[in-house]
């Protein structure tokens, strides 16, 4: 984490991580192996894949077999709402996020994939596509 003093500070205050609780941690780049293993040939949902892309490198960008952006589903599913994921987490009556941690907001993101998958169907194959066609790696 570098940066302005400020920025850290709302960082931290946003994530609850700080420089301190990194220091030791491996690097992106050393960990890119085993992300692209994970990857690998799998679809891999994000709620805002757009932005999120934006931090991976191009081997993490080619490893999956598509991106899946689970906001825009969700903007196919409810158009007319706002579509952050907080939002998206009220309309689909989600209570249990606590922070802005990576984990809450994966465990955040899946529930909205499973509540739209349960209004929708297994798969919800149109919303899915249209919303996949637009971040391919």
């Amino acid at each position: 984490m570098h940066g302005h003093p400020d920025c850290l500070a709302l960082q931290r205050e946003d994530h609850g991580i700080s420089p301190r609780d990194v220091a030791t941690a491996p690097s992106f780049k050393a960990l890119e192996p085993q992300i692209v293993e994970a990857m690998r040939g799998v679809d891999v949902a994000i709620y805002n894949a757009a932005f999120d892309k934006g931090f991976m490198t191009r081997p993490i960008l080619s490893a999956p077999r598509r991106f899946i952006c689970v906001m825009e589903t969700f903007q196919e599913a409810a158009p007319g709402e706002k579509w952050n994921l907080q939002n998206a987490l009220l309309v689909c009556r989600y209570t249990q996020r606590k922070t802005h941690r990576a984990v809450d907001d994966c465990v955040a993101t899946k529930f909205v994939w499973d509540a739209l998958e349960r209004r929708y169907g297994n798969g919800f194959p149109g919303l899915v596509a249209r919303a996949a066609t637009t971040v391919r790696g």
